[in-house]
């Protein structure tokens, strides 16, 4: 979260959709806000009613209400956007428990057992082995939707 240091980097969020997308209160050249999905990971859908996927809404939610605003971080070797014009990000917010530290949301996401891998995002992400072995334990303990809903693998 390094580049999370000055108060241009954090924006404030105007909505929250899913587990795994958001809108800024900044909008785009069309007068609509940006829409940010976070990276390498993916939470069931609330669209079609998936398992868990309201649990994971609410956590992004909690998570994100915590701080007045997000940092977004793009990862370089990875596309800016996805095929719907979201931006593509890791997502870091301030935890008033930790005495505000900076803390990643994708990766507390996946520890937590709100979401799984999502590829072919994650393919030849610097951070794909991290992310499979936090999913990995959060699996083998069977948290959140793993136990829940049974999930078997990842997407």
């Amino acid at each position: 979260a390094g580049k999370c240091t000055k108060d241009s980097d954090w924006k404030k969020v105007a909505h929250i959709s899913d587990g795994d997308t958001f809108l800024l209160e900044e909008k785009n050249a069309k007068g609509d806000n940006i829409v940010v999905r976070f990276l390498l990971v993916d939470t069931p859908e609330m669209t079609t009613e998936d398992c868990y996927a309201l649990e994971a809404k609410k956590f992004t939610y909690a998570q994100i209400q915590k701080s007045p605003s997000v940092c977004l971080v793009a990862e370089p070797k990875s596309d800016d956007k996805d095929i719907y014009g979201r931006l593509l990000r890791y997502v870091f917010y301030r935890e008033p428990a930790l005495d505000n530290a900076v803390v990643e949301l994708n990766m507390r996401l996946l520890r937590l057992g709100y979401a799984r891998v999502l590829y072919p995002f994650a393919k030849g992400n610097p951070n794909e082995a991290v992310a499979l072995l936090t999913m990995a334990k959060a699996k083998e303990g069977d948290v959140g939707g793993w136990g829940k809903c049974g999930w078997l693998k990842p997407k």
